[in-house]
């Protein structure tokens, strides 16, 4: 089994960067990690939706990764201190069961001004193994990184 994660704090309230994590319209405006993502339509993203997520190595290389809404749960006025979107990895390698994983993105409200963010994947499967980890967490640094700096500039203006 492999894990990547990454986590920040970012000086903005949880609305903003929900906001910002659920717009992957504009993720090729700010996202050095997943720089498109395609959908089979448009509107506000739901469980069960499909995504086809097009990422950029460190390297400067590209995958993409087909993966599907399993959990997307806002922040609200009476649990507001909380929110996840979480997906299933898909795929001919995933469905085969040859690696599994499912990456979760959680904000939770520390204030009315300051937010955590947290992502973390856990692969798991026959070939997992071969996954390349390292660069997987690089990718969910710079992710969280350009969220950080999205959700405070647009904060602030």
């Amino acid at each position: 089994m492999g894990l990547a994660t990454a986590a920040t704090v970012i000086e903005a309230p949880i609305y903003v960067v929900w906001e910002v994590m659920l717009d992957v319209a504009r993720y090729p405006e700010w996202n050095p990690f997943i720089v498109e993502v395609r959908r089979p339509s448009e509107g506000p993203l739901r469980v069960g939706d499909q995504l086809v997520l097009h990422v950029r190595w460190n390297t400067g290389g590209r995958a993409k990764a087909s993966e599907r809404i399993t959990v997307l749960t806002p922040p609200t006025e009476t649990a507001g201190r909380r929110a996840m979107l979480e997906y299933r990895y898909g795929g001919p390698v995933g469905a085969l069961g040859l690696v599994r994983g499912r990456r979760r993105q959680e904000v939770v409200r520390l204030d009315d001004r300051l937010t955590t963010y947290t992502t973390t994947e856990r692969l798991h499967g026959p070939l997992a193994a071969l996954a390349p980890l390292g660069r997987v967490r690089d990718g969910f640094e710079r992710h969280a990184e350009a969220l950080k700096v999205r959700s405070e500039a647009l904060w602030n203006r």
